[in-house]
């Protein structure tokens, strides 16, 4: 991975900082385009790359299914966006 520990301070912060900024409903559609590809990175890296993982779990091998279900939760926030009750609604993003 090129440039990891820069890497890692991103993803650091999309997930924490993030986290706090989709439970606010405020940039939704960005930070959920950025958690979409972080998801995208950790399968195609980590999960079929390095360990060659089936998509389904078993009881002796870890899979990718639950990443993949966070990607397409992510892709569905970009979307639809934050909903009627979010910062975003109020400022007319």
């Amino acid at each position: 991975m090129p440039s990891p520990l820069f890497a890692a301070w991103v993803v650091a912060l999309l997930e924490s900082v993030g986290a706090v900024l989709l439970m606010l409903g405020l940039a939704t559609r960005l930070v959920a385009i950025g958690l979409a590809v972080d998801m995208l990175v950790a399968i195609v890296r980590v999960r079929i790359g390095l360990a060659k993982a089936p998509f389904a779990s078993t009881p002796q091998t870890q899979g990718w299914e639950y990443e993949f279900v966070l990607m397409g939760a992510s892709l569905a926030l970009v979307f639809t966006g934050a909903g009627r009750l979010s910062i975003d609604a109020l400022l007319g993003l």
